[in-house]
């Protein structure tokens, strides 16, 4: 953010002069950032009066230095920055004084052009006459900045928060753009210029609303208007549009930047580039539309053969054959519209974001530990003084104006909980991966209760608003099968346990050994339980007393074939309005079957 930059071709070869040279930019440029960030009104008073009052003992320096050399007394006479530039600096202090200006960035840019022109133009033809005379220069002391030890310290740490920030914003791959009151954009990053295709110099409001998509203006337009009215964080997706008519999603957090008393300074925000994540959403949806058609192909060739074949035994036997192809089909099919389902909440690049989130908040927690011996600095500082004094009276009022002891004590718990937040989302996501893996099942060693355990966090929210969980594991040890098979199984049992809850009730899992032969696994519930007319059909195809809708029938007809290619077996016991128990069997030296 800065105005301009100090370099080789600003010099004049003489030491006082450019090391003042090169103060009058540094003050300038601090000046700059103070009214580009919108710093409270006595900041960029105070930046603008220390620039002031170093011009003043830069020229008498400047003055001094001419009147030490022999016939050059209407070079004195001459020299100022420029009495034009003085009457109107003068107007604005005093306009300042009395409150009734600020400052602009038109007033900062006016200041940078006598600045620049005072460096470039006015004191060139007296190099060569300076340096031609050492002894006038060594006679006078030059002016130099003198910072107290407070604003040393402010100055460095806002140098490192912005150089920070920068290199932030222009290593990750997101787009980082602010804009001040004005919605004028004051820092764009890297990758937001690669999005939108601009260069710094190219950025106007018609290039930059050429870029979105025609359909998406309107809506971009009015989430930022609703954002800097309300104050508010938004969120959007919309639609880049290049030269090819290639689309590019994405989706942005945009929030207001306001001042402690809530004045709006502007606009902020973060977006990502979504296209893949929209790309995969449209082929899982065109993979589901083409699995529903299959499925009601298939549906249909079975209710023709059935209708065909009803009484005749080899076409019984063929209808038995295809029954069991249907099966393992729709096995596949509904293990795959669950996971489609589950993953249509995880789809925006889960793993990309959770990482480097996970490591800036251990970054983070690092630089908040190692401020705590600012704060102790600070506390010291503030004893050393009078109680009366007007730095401890501020600092006072400010602590407790933002409720600073709260933050201190509370910003550590907040780092903390969000990178307990991000493991567990990380977990989540393991379970997600370890229970979709399907693809040609071998029989293996797989820890049961393990597997309950991770149905369960898949499972979560059809559960957790319906029932309380209660786990009674009797810690049994791994068992050869079909892991990802029986987690089906699991998953069909603990989803129906929740819909025969209407409210709020509990499911209990258990697990135990029926001598040294068999294993169980029982999941209770606490809903209306099934009639026991009802109860010797549960287990056949396609039979549901859900609406039509909302179960295919099949989810037990497919646990009960998952339990039986085990060589296992499902009972059931129920009470209406009381609930239902289901136990699995399972024997624990099997020989693996296939289908």
């Amino acid at each position: 953010m800065t105005l301009l930059t100090w370099n080789a071709q600003m010099k004049l070869g003489i030491a006082a002069l450019d090391d003042q040279h090169k103060q009058l930019i540094d003050l300038l440029n601090q000046l700059h950032m103070a009214v580009q960030l919108n710093t409270d009104t006595f900041a960029i008073k105070h930046e603008f009066a220390r620039l002031m009052d170093f011009i003043d003992q830069h020229t008498d320096y400047e003055e001094n230095l001419l009147q030490n050399i022999n016939n050059h007394l209407d070079d004195v006479d001459q020299h100022a920055l420029n009495s034009y530039f003085f009457t109107q600096i003068a107007s604005i202090q005093a306009s300042l004084h009395k409150g009734e200006a600020v400052i602009t960035p038109d007033i900062v840019r006016f200041v940078a052009h006598r600045i620049y022109h005072h460096i470039q133009h006015d004191n060139k033809h007296k190099t060569n006459m300076l340096l031609n005379n050492h002894d006038a220069i060594e006679k006078i002391t030059p002016t130099t900045v003198t910072l107290s030890a407070s604003e040393e310290h402010l100055n460095s740490v806002l140098y490192e928060t912005e150089t920070r920030f920068k290199e932030l914003a222009e290593n990750i791959s997101a787009l980082i753009w602010i804009t001040n009151k004005d919605h004028l954009p004051i820092f764009c990053n890297q990758f937001w210029y690669q999005c939108f295709q601009l260069t710094p110099n190219e950025i106007t409001r018609e290039n930059w609303l050429h870029k979105i998509h025609p359909d998406d203006r309107v809506l971009v337009l009015q989430t930022y208007l609703q954002a800097s009215q309300n104050k508010t964080k938004l969120i959007l997706e919309y639609r880049l549009l290049d030269e090819e008519h290639h689309e590019r999603w994405i989706v942005e957090t945009t929030m207001p930047r306001l001042t402690i008393t809530g004045e709006f300074l502007g606009l902020m925000g973060c977006g990502m580039d979504i296209t893949l994540q929209k790309h995969a959403q449209q082929q899982l949806q065109h993979t589901n539309k083409q699995l529903k058609q299959a499925i009601a192909r298939q549906e249909h060739v079975l209710q023709a053969t059935l209708t065909r074949l009803e009484n005749n035994e080899e076409a019984q036997l063929q209808l038995d054959h295809q029954l069991k192809e249907a099966q393992s089909l729709l096995l596949q099919a509904g293990k795959m519209a669950s996971i489609g389902q589950l993953v249509a909440g995880v789809a925006h690049e889960i793993n990309n974001p959770l990482g480097y989130i996970h490591s800036n908040l251990a970054s983070l927690k690092e630089y908040i530990e190692s401020m705590t011996p600012l704060f102790a600095l600070v506390d010291t500082l503030l004893l050393a003084l009078p109680s009366n004094h007007p730095a401890v009276n501020a600092y006072q009022q400010f602590a407790k104006q933002i409720n600073l002891t709260y933050i201190r004590e509370d910003v550590e718990d907040l780092v903390r909980e969000s990178i307990e937040g991000a493991i567990r989302t990380k977990k989540i996501v393991q379970d997600l991966r370890d229970f979709s893996h399907f693809e040609q099942p071998e029989w293996a060693l797989f820890d049961i209760e393990a597997g309950l355990d991770a149905t369960l966090n898949i499972a979560n929210n059809e559960l957790k608003y319906k029932a309380d969980i209660f786990k009674h594991y009797a810690g049994l040890e791994p068992l050869l099968c079909l892991g990802s098979q029986l987690n089906q199984v699991f998953l069909n049992l603990l989803i129906n346990a929740a819909q025969a809850i209407e409210d709020k009730g509990e499911i209990h899992l258990r697990t135990g050994r029926l001598l040294d032969d068999w294993v169980w696994i029982e999941i209770e519930d606490t809903g209306i339980g099934i009639p026991e007319e009802i109860q010797k059909k549960i287990f056949e195809p396609f039979f549901t007393t859900k609406p039509i809708g909302k179960g295919t029938g099949l989810g037990l007809s497919l646990s009960m074939h998952i339990v039986q290619l085990h060589q296992g077996r499902i009972e059931v016991t129920s009470t209406p309005n009381k609930g239902t128990r289901f136990r699995v069997y399972l024997p624990i030296n099997t020989t693996p079957l296939t289908r």
